[in-house]
């Protein structure tokens, strides 16, 4: 038995494909057409192509160029990076579960809803929960945790 489940894996194995993802299609992305062009994406502002997730310009200095949809193009966004969100109407990112932006006292967390919707990765300043033991600590990615002794 275990030969012909190896022997299936080994033919079907043999099958398989890698496909190219949307923006490596010509029609979709002209970037697409040049050299190692499925790394990079068309930006129509300045009509040039960017290299794929990479931070900074042409976005804003803490975005990343990341493919989006557009009826049926690729369309270049500039999106957070993932472990990052933004403010509501900024364009900064900040790591999540940190400091980042708020006050002392608080962290950065994600906005779940917002996680969800295309381009927006967004977050807000919370305070930490209190642990009624006092011997738990709370970690806001994990809940309460025990202190170390």
């Amino acid at each position: 038995m275990a030969k012909w489940v190896w022997l299936a894996a080994l033919i079907c194995g043999s099958q398989a494909a890698v496909l190219p993802p949307p923006w490596a299609d010509v029609r979709r992305n002209p970037c697409a057409a040049h050299p190692r062009g499925w790394l990079m994406l068309y930006w129509p502002a300045d009509g040039k192509c960017y290299t794929i997730y990479k931070k900074g310009y042409p976005c804003p200095e803490t975005q990343e160029l990341s493919p989006g949809r557009w009826g049926g193009r690729t369309v270049a966004e500039c999106k957070c990076p993932p472990g990052t969100a933004q403010l509501p109407h900024t364009t900064t990112c900040y790591k999540l579960f940190e400091r980042g932006p708020c006050r002392p006292g608080e962290y950065f967390a994600p906005v779940e809803e917002s996680f969800n919707k295309r381009g927006e990765r967004q977050g807000m300043c919370v305070r930490p929960q209190q642990c009624a033991d006092e011997t738990l600590l709370y970690w806001p990615a994990d809940g309460p945790l025990p202190l170390p002794p």
